[in-house]
Order: structure tokens, then C-alpha cells, then sequence
């Protein structure tokens, strides 16, 4: 009875932790999913701003041309250096992304580890408990076996006790 109740607590236990685990596992990738989602509308709104922007310089430029042929040379270094500024500040949040995105993936990967060690363990928990419970019903069995080899000694030592009893009880006075 007590190794049937440790079979159980550690199969309620191991079930808890797998439950557990794949919560984790679930809320993780949820966390990737949005993380994914928001390092796409981000991407989104800089080459929105990035559109804008080359947009504004372009104005900016027709402009200058019309105002002062001088200028243009100005201005083409101005647009040049804030190009190469938008690709740099692009470049440095998209390594930035990449990073996390790949942090992420680093952790999903480590949960599924968690997890199917915690399905193995699983395994193994499920299959010590049915030998267990094996073991158990073998153990009953051989109890049965044993108390009926006892009810019947006894019934026969019980019967030849009353033979003897009666040819007592014959002989006697």
C-alpha cells in the first residue's frame, strides 16, 4: 500500500511538472511570437520613416536646386550623410533584433530540452510505476496463494482435531 501511494505522489508529481514545462514552453513561444510581431512592425515603421525621409530630402534638394545651383553639392553630401547615418542606426536595431530574436531562440530551444527531458522522465516515472504496480499484484497474489494454503492447514488441522476429539470422547468414560 505504501509503495502503491509513492507510485502515485511521484506520478501526480511528474504530471505537475510536465504540465508546468509545457506552460513555460507555451509562454516562451508566445514571447517569440510578439517579439517577432514587434521587430516586424518596427522594421515597418523605419522604412516608413526611411521612405519619409528620402522623401523630405528629395523636396529638399529640388528646392536647392531651384534656389542655388551652389548649393547642390551641399546638399548631396547632406543626403549621403544622413543615408548613411539612417543605414547605420538601421543596421546597428536590426543586429539589435537579430540578437534578441536569437536570445529567444536560445531559451525556446533550452525549454524544449527542459521539456523532453521532463517527457523522458516522464517515461521512466510511468514505467517504474507499472512494474511497481507488477510487483504489487504479484505480491497480492502470492499473499492469496499464501492464505489459502493457510485456511486449508487449518481447516485440516481443524477437522483431524475434532476426529481425534470424537474418538476421545468414544473411548472415554
Amino acid at each position: 500500500a505504501v509503495a502503491a501511494a509513492s507510485v502515485a505522489d511521484s506520478t501526480v508529481e511528474t504530471e505537475r511538472r510536465e504540465l508546468l514545462l509545457r506552460a513555460a514552453l507555451h509562454e516562451a513561444e508566445s514571447l517569440r511570437t510578439a517579439d517577432a510581431n514587434d521587430q516586424s512592425r518596427e522594421l515597418h515603421e523605419l522604412g516608413a520613416e526611411l521612405t519619409k525621409l528620402r522623401k523630405q530630402l528629395s523636396k529638399q534638394e529640388v528646392e536647392s536646386i531651384n534656389a542655388q545651383m551652389a548649393a547642390s553639392a551641399q546638399l548631396d553630401m547632406h543626403k549621403k550623410k544622413v543615408e548613411a547615418q539612417v543605414r547605420a542606426e538601421l543596421s546597428g536595431k536590426l543586429a539589435e533584433l537579430q540578437a534578441q530574436s536569437n536570445e529567444k531562440g536560445l531559451e525556446l530551444d533550452r525549454m524544449r530540452k527542459v521539456l523532453n527531458e521532463a517527457e523522458a522522465e516522464a517515461v521512466h516515472a510511468r514505467e517504474r510505476r507499472e512494474g511497481a504496480e507488477r510487483r504489487l499484484e504479484s505480491e497480492r497474489e502470492a499473499h492469496r496463494r499464501s492464505q489459502r494454503t493457510l485456511e486449508a492447514e487449518l481447516y485440516a488441522s481443524q477437522s483431524r482435531l475434532l476426529r481425534r476429539t470424537e474418538q476421545l470422547l468414544k473411548l472415554g468414560p
